[in-house]
């Protein structure tokens, strides 16, 4: 498979079957992402592995059978660590995970390892339907008090997974291996066929 192929065959899966990704191809999936670009050479993504994802099925109960769970860290205390405050620069640090990211899963898929990219950060919650929490979540997020909060993903980073402060939540992965995939030609998502158009589509 060409990679251009292989980059149209990768789906986002949310059901996997359990199985177990042998170490020596979840490493060369970090080492993937370790090679991806970063802003003025930095190199600053740190890579946490999860074999156990209790903490995370609180805030991505779907996530059932995954093999690893890895979530990405900025390391805050680099020597060019100050760019990551400046306005103009804050944002490099999640550019340089979306790159680390892609280069993990399409490698992950060529090895036939399925994948599904979570959005995850300290400003996260669990799931909670009551509207006096949702209140109380923006409040402590306008406050700068939400890590104290024990249904915060910041909470369970730094308490439960002993994250130290100078590596601050980028982004996650879940990698497995899939059990039910969407079909092409027919599948939605969050009202969007998945399928993409033709490139002329999207070209301006």
């Amino acid at each position: 498979m060409n990679l251009l192929d292989l980059i149209k065959k990768r789906r986002s899966i949310r059901i996997f079957t359990g199985k177990k990704i042998p170490e020596e191809e979840l490493k060369q999936i970090l080492e993937a992402g370790v090679w991806a670009p970063s802003g003025c050479n930095n190199q600053e993504l740190r890579f946490l592995v999860l074999e156990d994802i209790t903490p995370i099925l609180e805030f991505k109960p779907y996530l059932k059978g995954v093999s690893h769970f890895i979530i990405i860290f900025c390391d805050t205390s680099l020597k060019g660590s100050k760019m990551y405050k400046n306005k103009n620069q804050r944002h490099l640090k999640f550019i340089d995970t979306g790159l680390a990211l892609q280069n993990m899963v399409i490698f992950a898929k060529s090895k036939g390892i399925d994948s599904c990219i979570c959005n995850l950060s300290k400003y996260h919650f669990k799931l909670k339907g009551k509207i006096w929490e949702k209140i109380l979540r923006r409040i402590l997020i306008k406050l700068n008090l939400y890590s104290f909060s024990k249904s915060n993903f910041e909470y369970i980073v730094r308490n439960k997974l002993k994250i130290p402060k100078h590596l601050e939540i980028t982004g996650a992965v879940a990698l497995g291996y899939g059990k039910v995939f969407p079909d092409l030609s027919i599948a939605m998502h969050d009202g969007k066929k998945i399928k993409r158009n033709p490139v002329d589509f999207y070209r301006l």
